[in-house]
């Protein structure tokens, strides 16, 4: 029996009823033919919840879940609705379950069971429920295998049919394709097979307890009454006690994967597979940067962005191992979002090497560099089809952001200070100098700045918008910075001077060309007229973060910026409110995005409003459950808080919000291994007793850092390990007002100075040839501020308070806020001084060292809103110090 038609040649002018009489009676003689089939055929029960990191709860249809390996994924929606690649080929997509109970007539599509679902760093299981039988579905692609299986466990009072579903694509991912597809069905090894004219990509979907299927081996046409292809399974109450129901799928390409063979490998292999892939996340979560602070959630979040960094890894056949920028559906397309190769290492460097995956950074810069451009341009994308079509030559993205080697000089320079690694500098050498010479062939010979090439995009994906812009100017004098100090450990102390020269002149430029006193703002750029061009957008925030602005004006950016004309409650949008060009839908001009929020709200502790700065990051860790259980998303919509139509519901680079917030921003952790230097720089959040990162990279070696305060006594543990005694400049915040008394190390007094910056007060101390150091600060007074998160739920609009500025003065503390003048907030002063009053201050309770506020909009203002419904106000809090 070659399998049943399922609405094509002869079958195809019966009605449906007749058709499926037809299809249950063949089905039943293959059951009569082959006994065999229903027993002994699927995979003994093993443990598929192994490790202790895991997400589960009550399933979102719309919500995004993937199951990853080097070689190939399944990924799509809780609902169950999934789609099937093994790298560059796009097996199947609308992959989904019904199911049939004996003696019932009803079929139960799959998406309308779904109940829960739990997702662990191997494997996403999907449950279904109806009043009979429940049904998990586990998804699981090994590590380095070209397919993947699904595993169904039943639980029913009686045999249940199900049936697999899905419509063949055989195809290369975008812009790649083939054509003239087949499927025929293979009674004999109980698989369909997909397969094209030129026998160059193939693919298998199957399983041992298959009955059969709808394929009967021509070009699939899908009719309106069947518009899938069907393979039919049987789970037997008694079987499905003790094993699980396995569909394998595998592919094929000509000389490269041996589809028949990776199925067998899968079918026979599957416990061992998985276990490896058990024993690589609990190697990667046990030796990676432990991370301990009193929120559990953050902790989690944290864990998980070690593991969703590390699985956008790809092996592609064609190319090189590499790293991904994301995943998401392609839906009827193959584009599945973002899942092929992109410069955003350049970007994330951070976050890999702060979660302590130093190796992946380095893997994934030697991809960059390979296919880096004979003049020195870094790629911005390489689409994984880019192996089997001319994707250098005949389509315009790979080299189109002309930015792309201003971020790959800044990550280079930071690499080296970060890990110290010299061999992989004098690897990388050649590649930077051919950068750098890049970045110099676009610079305007009048003002030193890069002008973008035409028909290029800038620092935004835009292009012929400007022919210079703001930002890529901020970019190039952080690159001439890590130029600057790349140069001379290669004993080119020529080109360090030239970088420092460069960056007096572009420095200078910047300012004079971009400042708009009248904004109080950058300008995004310069016309091809030389007219400006006032775009409000956020990405000058990355200059301010990276100090390549004046102090000053960095300020005026960054309380711009935390302002509800910008900030959302999830995140940055890509245009100000206030800009005509603004569309709350926009992909470029409206969505709000975790990468545009990562340099504002790291910059936020370099200036000193840490206050801002831990509410954004604290909200940026919420994103971890929302478009994808233990991913980070690209975009979400500008008003509403939901996940853009077009957004990537698990991104790169999105990750530079995560981790990097708790060390390089409340922990203030800047390591300068060359120099054998430690930066620790902290502000600690109120609401934290303690905090403590175990294990971070610290060159060869690793640090142990841990915090801990009570009113009016902050202490510090450091520890190294496996590393030479190193120099600590440590310069913790304390609260606004605070005066200190005294420092001192292992039980001795140390000098130190102080500095006070209105919104908090810094205490110095150098100490050299450390290997433990325990610091005990004490200090009395000062008032620190901590403003309660409140949740939102999807399709919300922003509601939580934002804190522009905070200041003490003579007993009198200032807040310049913003919030909505129909909610209630509250303010926590952590204190131990009282409260005597506070303006627009509802009512005020005092309870040991916390004081709160409840405040609200004063009349006066309340008529002021802005686009989004905010309006500003200053609360100033009368306080009595000892």
């Amino acid at each position: 029996m070659r399998g049943y038609d399922g609405g094509r040649g002869t079958m195809g002018a019966m009605n449906y009823t007749a058709r499926r009489f037809a299809v249950d009676c063949m089905l039943a003689l293959a059951l009569l033919q082959h006994p065999a089939v229903l027993r002994g055929q699927g995979i003994p029960h093993f443990d598929l919840d192994a490790g202790d990191l895991k997400l589960s709860g009550p399933a979102e249809p719309w919500r995004f879940v993937d199951a990853v390996g080097e070689k190939a994924g399944v990924w799509g929606f809780e609902s169950g609705v999934l789609e099937g690649w093994v790298y560059p080929l796009k097996v199947f997509h609308d992959f989904s379950l019904a199911f049939q109970i004996e003696g019932s007539p009803t079929i139960y599509p799959a998406e309308h069971l779904i109940r829960s679902v739990r997702v662990r760093p191997q494997s996403v299981d999907l449950q279904y429920s109806a009043e009979r039988f429940t049904v998990t579905e586990t998804l699981f692609t090994p590590r380095h295998e070209a397919g993947f299986v699904i595993l169904l466990e039943s639980k029913s009072s009686a045999p249940l049919r199900v049936f697999v579903r899905f419509r063949p694509d055989l195809n290369l991912m975008w812009p790649g394709s083939v054509g003239g597809q087949i499927v025929a069905w293979n009674q004999e090894k109980r698989w369909m097979e997909l397969s094209e004219p030129s026998g160059n990509f193939s693919a298998l979907i199957g399983s041992p307890v298959a009955m059969g299927a709808t394929a009967v081996g021509y070009h699939p046409y899908l009719t309106n009454d069947q518009p899938y292809e069907q393979i039919e399974l049987r789970l037997d109450v008694k079987d499905a006690r003790r094993a699980y129901v396995p569909i394998i799928v595998a592919g094929g390409i000509r000389n490269l994967y041996q589809p028949a063979a990776t199925y067998d490998r899968i079918l026979g292999h599957v416990q061992e597979l998985y276990a490896e892939s058990v024993k690589h996340y609990a190697d990667l979560d046990a030796n990676g940067s432990q991370i301990d602070t009193p929120d559990t959630v953050v902790n989690s979040a944290l864990r998980w962005s070690r593991i969703s960094l590390d699985q956008l890894k790809v092996c592609n056949p064609y190319l090189v191992c590499g790293y991904v920028s994301g995943y998401g559906s392609s839906g009827t397309g193959t584009r599945p979002m973002y899942a092929w190769f992109f410069d955003e290492p350049n970007i994330s460097e951070r976050a890999w090497l702060d979660v302590g995956s130093t190796e992946s950074v380095r893997e994934a810069f030697r991809f960059i560099q390979k296919y880096q451009r004979a003049d020195g341009q870094i790629p911005h994308e390489i689409s994984q089809s880019a192996g089997v079509i001319d994707w250098f030559k005949k389509y315009p993205y790979a080299y189109i952001h002309s930015d792309s080697a201003l971020w790959y000089l800044i990550a280079m320079g930071h690499f080296y200070r970060f890990t110290g690694d010299r061999a992989f500098l004098e690897e990388s050498w050649p590649s930077i100098r051919k950068a750098y010479g890049y970045c110099l062939s676009m610079l305007n010979a009048d003002n030193g700045l890069p002008q973008i090439p035409p028909e290029h995009w800038g620092s935004m994906e835009t292009a012929g918008v400007a022919v210079q812009d703001s930002a890529m100017a901020g970019e190039w004098i952080a690159a001439l910075r890590a130029v600057a100090e790349l140069a001379p450990v290669m004993d080119d102390s020529a080109l360090a001077q030239e970088s420092k020269t460069r960056e007096k002149l572009a420095s200078d430029s910047l300012e004079k060309m971009f400042w708009n006193q009248t904004l109080g703002y950058y300008d995004y750029g310069v016309g091809k007229s030389g007219d400006k061009v006032t775009y409000l957008n956020p990405a000058i925030a990355y200059s301010a973060w990276f100090g390549s602005l004046p102090q000053e004006r960095a300020r005026a950016v960054l309380e711009r910026l935390a302002t509800a004309e910008f900030l959302s409650d999830w995140g940055e949008r890509s245009i100000s409110l206030e800009d005509s060009r603004y569309d709350e839908n926009s992909y470029q001009v409206g969505s709000a995005w975790p990468f545009f929020t990562a340099a504002p709200m790291l910059a936020d502790y370099r200036y000193h409003n840490a206050v801002q700065g831990f509410i954004t990051w604290m909200s940026m860790t919420c994103l971890r459950s929302f478009s994808a259980l233990g991913a980070m998303p690209e975009s979400l919509s500008g008003s509403y808080y939901r996940l853009l139509d077009n957004g990537v519901p698990r991104q790169m680079f999105s990750e530079l919000v995560a981790m990097p917030g708790l060390i390089e921003g409340v922990l203030g952790m800047d390591p300068d291994v060359p120099s054998a230097v430690l930066h620790l720089t902290p502000h600690m959040p109120p609401r934290w007793p303690d905090v403590a990162i175990r294990q971070f990279p610290f060159g060869q070696g690793k640090v142990t850092f841990e915090l801990h305060q009570e009113p009016e006594r902050l202490t510090a543990d450091l520890t190294t390990r496996g590393t030479s005694p190193l120099v600590l400049e440590y310069s913790p915040a304390l609260p606004s007002g605070a005066r200190v008394d005294s420092v001192m190390e292992n039980g001795r007094t140390v000098p130190f100075r102080t500095e006070d910056n209105g919104s908090d007060v810094h205490v110095h101390v150098k100490l050299t040839s450390v290997t433990r150091a325990h610091i005990e600060v004490r200090y009395h007074g000062g008032v620190g501020v901590d403003v309660p998160w409140q949740p939102n739920l999807e399709g919300d609009q922003s509601r939580n308070l934002h804190v522009l500025k905070t200041s003490y003065h003579n007993g009198q503390f200032q807040m310049i806020v913003e919030g909505r003048p129909d909610l209630k907030y509250e303010i926590r002063l952590w204190t131990p001084w009282q409260v005597a009053g506070a303006t627009s201050a509802e009512d005020i309770r005092q309870a040991g060292n916390w004081k709160t506020l409840r405040v609200a909009a004063p009349a006066n203002v309340r008529e002021h809103l802005d686009k989004v419904g905010y309006v500003k106000w200053t609360v100033v809090a009368a306080l009595k110090p000892d």
